[in-house]
Order: C-alpha cells, then sequence, then structure tokens
C-alpha cells in the first residue's frame, strides 16, 4: 500500500482534505514517508528536512502550538499545527462519529549517535524516565536543588567513566530544553530516550510533547536554580 492510501485509510482522509493539507504545509503527502507510529499517531517525512505528524492527542497539539516561532536549540522547532475534522476508524473502531485530527509541522531531527545511545537509554530511561516525568515530588534534591552531578558519579561505572563529560553536557542541555518549554507554559512530563533527537553529535533536542500540560502550576519551579547550577559543572 502506498503512503497516501495509507493515510488516506488510516486518518479517513478525503481527497479534498488531502489538498488542504498539501497547501496549508506546502507539501505533497504522495511523496510523504512514514517514520514511526505512537500510541496516538502516525510521523511522516514531508522533505526539506520537516516532518508532519497526524495525532488525535489535543495535549500535543496545544503543547506545541505554544511553541510555534520559539526557538530553542534544545527544543525541536514547531512551524505550524492545524486541525481536521474526520471519522478516523484506525484509531476509534468502536465509535462511529467525527474526531479532530491534529496536524503538527516540525523539523526532523536525527537520532541518537550510536557511541552513546547505550549510556543515553541506561541514563535517561533507567535512572531519569523511570519515574514518568521531572516534577518537585520526584526529583533527588540536596539543599532544594536537584544534584545531577552526584546522581550522575552515583550511576556511572568504570564502563562509563569516559562519556562523563560529555554525558553531563547532554543532560545539561536536556534540561535546558524543559526550562525552556516551561517558560513557555508548558510543562513536560515525559523524558525518555523515544523523545530525544540530536541536531548535531552533541546537541540535543525535545522532540515529543505528547505527555504535557500547557499553563499547568510550576510543577518544575526548581529548574530554574537547577540549571544554573549546571552551568558551573
Amino acid at each position: 500500500m502506498n503512503t497516501l492510501r495509507a493515510l488516506k485509510e488510516d486518518w479517513g482522509l478525503s481527497d479534498e482534505q488531502v489538498q488542504k493539507i498539501n497547501s496549508w504545509a506546502g507539501i505533497d503527502l504522495s511523496k510523504a514517508i512514514p517514520l514511526g507510529t505512537g500510541q496516538h499517531g502516525t510521523a511522516h517525512d514531508v522533505g526539506n528536512n520537516r516532518v508532519l505528524k497526524f495525532t488525535d492527542d489535543d495535549t500535543e497539539a496545544d503543547a506545541s502550538s505554544a511553541l510555534i516561532n520559539k526557538h530553542h536549540k534544545n527544543v525541536v522547532n514547531i512551524y505550524k499545527v492545524g486541525k481536521i475534522t474526520t471519522n478516523i476508524k484506525h484509531w476509534h473502531p468502536d465509535q462511529d462519529k467525527k474526531f479532530n485530527v491534529y496536524l503538527i509541522l516540525q523539523e526532523k531531527l536525527q537520532g541518537i549517535p550510536k557511541d552513546i545511545e547505550d549510556v543515553m537509554v541506561w541514563l535517561v530511561d533507567n535512572t531519569l524516565g523511570g519515574f514518568e516525568g521531572i516534577t518537585t515530588d520526584n526529583l533527588k534534591l540536596v539543599d532544594g536543588v536537584y544534584n545531577f552531578e552526584s546522581d550522575v558519579d552515583a550511576y556511572l561505572d568504570e564502563d562509563f567513566n569516559d562519556e562523563r563529560e560529555v554525558l553531563m553536557n547532554i543532560m545539561k542541555q536536556i534540561f535546558d530544553g524543559i526550562w525552556f518549554l516551561k517558560q513557555q507554559g508548558v510543562d513536560f512530563y515525559d523524558l525518555h530516550t523515544g523523545n530525544l533527537m540530536f541536531r548535531d553529535s552533541k546537541t540535543p533536542a525535545i522532540i515529543d510533547l505528547g505527555v504535557s500540560a500547557t499553563n499547568a502550576p510550576g510543577k518544575i519551579d526548581i529548574l530554574q536554580e537547577y540549571i544554573r547550577k549546571l552551568l558551573i559543572i
């Protein structure tokens, strides 16, 4: 099955809606290349270093909308967010009604560099991602500040000592990205390697805002002081 036909079937798109999406995003969906499928949607390479995501997740759409024309090296650039209404049987087979489908046009980034992939998975997913988000309730605090350096040292063994400086720099940038999101009114709760990509071998970026809240109470305000502490590491 070709990509356009699959998109039309998965998302219940009419020919008219396909034409409107092409015009809105400046793309040709018939040339889109599937990148992956998640719990709420699909992502497609649409050329010119851009990705178009289809999702039924209004939380991700709201968070992404808050980032349009807001740029930070450690957060994916969002170009446009749109909405169509369709009968998406593929995602809701038991419900015969119309649903909102959100379109997120964002930049395309690179995967985690191979030379640090294993240690990134270990550190982010096992050490930090196990509690499904960064909040003041589950941070390990020392004098009111998350002592990231001592936490990394506690988990690093001799096999990873050579990567320590690289890891510290990368993790500092990730938390800098989380703090930038907070400043835009977005609390981010889903830190794991599946939601990270790289601009280059040393610059990570958060790419998926599906588990977040816009204009939520300040659950990670403590990161402001934390980022300040990291800058002297």
